[in-house]
């Protein structure tokens, strides 16, 4: 049961990382706005049902740690971009041409498993 507290968001911000490395390779920077747009309003979301939430003891325990899970994302589809582009730009520096880049999935996979991931949270939210 301990692992799954530190596997959870471990594997949700190395997938989020591999989706936003993967969508600045590609040059396909509209999903990946979509993508974060749907993380953060998510993780805002189950904030503010969590904030809203009286009653017991631990009312809203689960909504904030489900808006916590969302900002793990997001921070890992940022941090899979920024390196990214870092490593697009030290590329430049050290060989003089840009990294090769690679093309976009022919389906949004990652975009719609992270968007499925935000409404799964969502309504965990407003059902906890």
């Amino acid at each position: 049961m301990q692992l799954l507290v530190y596997l959870i968001p471990a594997l949700l911000a190395l997938g989020a990382a591999s989706s936003g490395w993967m969508r600045i390779a590609a040059r396909s920077y509209a999903p990946f706005v979509l993508s974060l747009v749907a993380l953060a309003v998510s993780a805002v979301a189950c904030w503010y049902i969590g904030a809203q939430k009286t009653g017991g003891m631990l009312a809203g325990l689960g909504s904030t740690l489900l808006a916590m899970l969302m900002g793990v994302g997001a921070a890992g589809l940022i941090t899979g971009a920024i390196l990214r582009a870092l490593h697009e730009a030290l590329h430049r520096r050290i060989k003089g041409h840009p990294a090769p880049g690679r093309e976009a999935p022919d389906r949004p996979w990652d975009v719609m498993a992270l968007a499925a991931l935000s409404l799964i949270a969502v309504g965990l939210s407003l059902i906890e």
